[in-house]
């Protein structure tokens, strides 16, 4: 390989993306992503050819299901398909390699998830196992069977909830991921010990229908019963007019709900847990039974706008931030990755808000792969940057008719010239002003001062015409 070659391939998107590179040029940096995008989507249409369900996909990560129910099953087929990949010239240059395996996983985005990780020894002995054919792998796989999972997690939307109802949302799904799955294990163990061969489908089917029976029976069973408790005591104790600390909402980078918006913290906890509960497709129906009687329970109509689920956390996404010593690539988000927020929380945002700046050697603000700090001076920058393209996205938006939803081509028309209607803004200004807010909540929370100064000014009555 000509590592002059491969020095300037692994330089080039940061090249074209830098702001202050001298090969900066918008036009090529669209040509450029645009190439990578037909790349990216041939690359999982490939995949699902191969057999393989796409969880979730991004330029850095690639989340499938193989659809098998032990470890060496998945690792042979995750063999087969990377090797497959790799035979095509398209492909053959991607470096693809499986980061971390899951028994089961609940995923609703990058950062809320919850499943039960595979350990590092146990993947080992199944990719022996695969490469052997049976053996002394196929023992200690077994013997790794009957050792207790972790459950591994990442719930953004809790860290939105009052502290008190916080550590009660992580149990509870715990055990709606962890109990099926156990249930699931002790049936296909049984069918295993009876069945060889040929029999081995047949027994991963009978244990995926002992786990679908099993959610269908303990959702009106035995969450209904344990949430239904819960709830109750909440709505007893939790008040929305409590001034405990560990009973008021927090506020974070990504919070834009109003008090009124967010109601009080049983209903928040109700609209959450049955927002998760109800990724599982094989429990929707049980769950929206479910959440009819916890609002009932609430005194709260179920088609009511204060029963409606809410994102709590309004993403802010920076993207292509490119570590200057190892070229690594990735996009921050500032309101949700779990690092950035849970280190501002110890450092204290609110007196970061005053101006002091974040310094460079923060742990959490460094490279994930190299570990050297970024340049938080430039981060500020960009996102002054962003903030002031959103301004003047505003400032210049198209006008359309309140009737017809025609736009207007005349600059100085005061009415619609098809049929004589009012004209309003495309960007209505409440869902601008949420924006703003959420920059100057990043600001405050992560300790930039100019990003907060500027966006606390156009926050003020009479700027954008707000």
């Amino acid at each position: 390989m000509n590592q002059i070659a491969d020095a300037l391939l692994q330089s080039l998107y940061r090249w074209v993306c830098h702001p202050s590179s001298a090969l900066r040029d918008p036009a090529l940096q669209t040509a450029l992503q645009t190439l990578m995008a037909k790349l990216f989507a041939q690359l999982v249409s490939e995949m699902r050819r191969l057999g393989a369900v796409i969880v979730a996909a991004n330029f850095n990560t690639v989340i499938i299901c193989t659809g098998k129910r032990n470890a060496t099953a998945a690792v042979g087929y995750t063999q087969y398909l990377l090797d497959a990949l790799r035979k095509r010239e398209l492909f053959s240059w991607l470096d693809l390699a499986p980061q971390r395996w899951w028994h089961v996983l609940l995923f609703r985005d990058p950062y809320n998830w919850g499943g039960i990780d595979v350990p590092e020894a146990h993947v080992a002995a199944a990719k022996q196992q695969a490469g052997m054919g049976g053996g002394e792998a196929e023992e200690d796989c077994q013997m790794m069977d009957d050792a207790e999972p972790t459950v591994r997690y990442q719930w953004n939307l809790k860290e939105y909830l009052p502290p008190a109802l916080q550590e009660e949302m992580v149990l509870l799904l715990t055990e709606f991921i962890y109990l099926p799955w156990k249930e699931a294990q002790a049936a296909e163990q049984q069918g295993a010990s009876q069945a060889a061969g040929s029999q081995a489908a047949a027994v991963a089917h009978t244990a995926e229908d002992v786990q679908t029976t099993y959610l269908q029976k303990a959702v009106p069973g035995y969450f209904t019963e344990r949430l239904l408790k819960l709830v109750g005591e909440a709505a007893r104790s939790i008040l929305p007019s409590s001034e405990h600390p560990a009973h008021q909402f927090p506020q974070l980078a990504g919070s834009y709900l109003s008090k009124e918006e967010l109601g009080s913290p049983a209903l928040a906890f109700v609209r959450t847990i049955c927002a998760l509960l109800s990724l599982d497709i094989r429990c929707t129906d049980a769950v929206a039974i479910l959440r009819r009687q916890l609002l009932k329970l609430l005194k709260v109509r179920e088609f009511s706008q204060a029963a409606d689920f809410k994102e709590a956390c309004l993403a802010l996404t920076l993207p292509d931030v490119i570590c200057s010593y190892c070229n690594d690539c990735r996009d921050l988000d500032l309101c949700r990755d779990e690092q950035l927020v849970q280190h501002s929380k110890q450092q204290d945002p609110t007196t970061s808000a005053a101006g002091t700046r974040r310094a460079e050697g923060d742990e959490a603000w460094c490279c994930r792969q190299c570990r050297q700090s970024y340049d938080m001076e430039a981060i500020e920058q960009r996102l002054v940057v962003a903030l002031n393209q959103h301004v003047r996205t505003y400032e210049l938006q198209d006008l359309a008719c309140v009737r017809c939803r025609a736009v207007t081509s005349s600059h100085l028309r005061g009415a619609c010239g098809a049929c004589g209607g009012d004209l309003r803004c495309t960007v209505p200004s409440n869902v601008r002003r949420t924006q703003l807010t959420v920059f100057r909540n990043v600001a405050a929370f992560h300790g930039f001062p100019l990003l907060h100064e500027m966006a606390e000014w156009l926050l003020q009555d009479g700027q954008m015409g707000l």
